[in-house]
């Protein structure tokens, strides 16, 4: 029972991100830029206690759509220009972001080019669309990892934004 009671504080964070969190001065808490307490596809969301410290990571691929995109959904075959941050479950940290590259990553799904989760958890997303992606070990970098940054046997959690299919 403990495990449902602290989704239900991570689905309060999700909410809280879909909403619009800022810090007290009236900005965004991480930086990036809203309009009307909305978060925008392309800007860099907010990720602090997006990973709840108290709760063990889940053993199977979790996503959760943020906001709705408009269109057909992506598809193995598409090619997908993203913007992305990754965080490590066991610390909350980021270890990458093409947002920090101001370079939007482009693939094809299901080239085998991502990790599983990631490209799993993106079938469906419609451009415009936002996720979060909890990805398990098994799906992610494994009990090998991918030094230094992150360690063998991570969880990774990712926004994803899918700004185009072509």
């Amino acid at each position: 029972m403990r495990a449902s009671r602290s989704w239900v504080g991570l689905l309060g964070l999700l909410v809280g991100l879909v909403l619009g969190c800022t810090d007290p001065s009236g900005g965004d808490a991480d930086g990036g830029e809203e309009q009307g307490g909305e978060q925008q596809v392309g800007v860099r969301p907010p990720t602090e206690d997006l990973v709840p410290s108290d709760v063990e990571p889940p053993q199977e691929l979790v996503i959760d759509e943020l906001l709705a995109g408009e269109g057909p959904g992506a598809d193995e075959g598409d090619a997908l220009v993203v913007h992305f941050v990754g965080l490590r479950w066991s610390d909350g940290a980021p270890f990458d972001a093409s947002w920090d590259r101001e370079q939007p990553l482009e693939f094809e799904l299901g080239a085998g080019r991502m990790i599983d989760g990631f490209e799993q958890g993106l079938v469906g997303l419609q451009p415009g669309g936002r996720r979060v992606l909890t990805i398990p070990p098994g799906l992610a970098y494994g009990e090998r990892g991918s030094p230094p940054a992150i360690a063998p046997g991570e969880t990774l959690v990712f926004v994803v934004d899918l700004l185009e299919i072509s």
